[in-house]
């Protein structure tokens, strides 16, 4: 980020400080931006009920969006489960509508955490680091009050964000989750019907 905005190591005012906090910033908003697009923060952990059902279960910390559960003996088919509510550290806390007991792979988005150091790593693709760095500058440059180098920062931010939206949408394809069906909704028995026409 130095080397793109200032040329050269030195006869800066910004300290380090600053420049970390505007790349954790530029991190977020492309966190925030993609969403569940984000392909690169998706994750797949394997989970075990704490009781059986209908027992509740609790969510690792990691996990900031849940996308789906699934039976590990059943791959690719989606379990029922309900949102109860989050826990005094923020976990996520439901209840499976299941009563094989699990265990269970949960998909969900990351959370990842602000980076400190030089040694840490940002979970954005390699090919997409250039985003950061841009998107850091012109906040920068903003900061300086450097109006017209701003505005250049902004396009070429504008440029890449094109290129990573793209690159979002082709990786999402593979997932069809828009084609994916869930049963109808049963109030008895608070969950899902046992098929989508309404029968057990």
């Amino acid at each position: 980020v130095r080397r793109r905005y200032e040329r050269n190591g030195s006869g800066s005012d910004d300290t380090d400080t600053q420049v970390t906090q505007f790349i954790n910033d530029s991190r977020r908003e492309i966190y925030n931006t993609l969403g569940t697009n984000a392909w690169f923060l998706r994750r797949v952990e394997q989970l075990t009920m704490e009781t059986a059902y209908p027992g509740t279960l609790t969510l690792p910390y990691p996990v900031r969006q849940l996308l789906r559960i699934e039976n590990i003996n059943y791959p690719g088919h989606y379990v029922e489960h309900k949102g109860i509510s989050y826990t005094d550290s923020g976990r996520i806390q439901i209840a499976l509508h299941d009563y094989t007991g699990g265990p269970y792979y949960c998909h969900f988005m990351t959370m990842p955490k602000d980076l400190s150091g030089d040694s840490d790593r940002a979970m954005i693709p390699p090919n997409h680091v250039e985003l950061v760095v841009m998107l850091s500058c012109k906040r920068l440059a903003e900061a300086a009050g450097n109006i017209s180098v701003a505005t250049y920062f902004a396009s070429e931010s504008a440029r890449l964000w094109s290129i990573l939206k793209k690159e979002a949408l082709r990786m999402d394809r593979f997932r069809n989750e828009s084609m994916t069906t869930i049963p109808s909704y049963d109030s008895w028995r608070n969950g899902a019907t046992g098929t989508s026409m309404g029968y057990w």
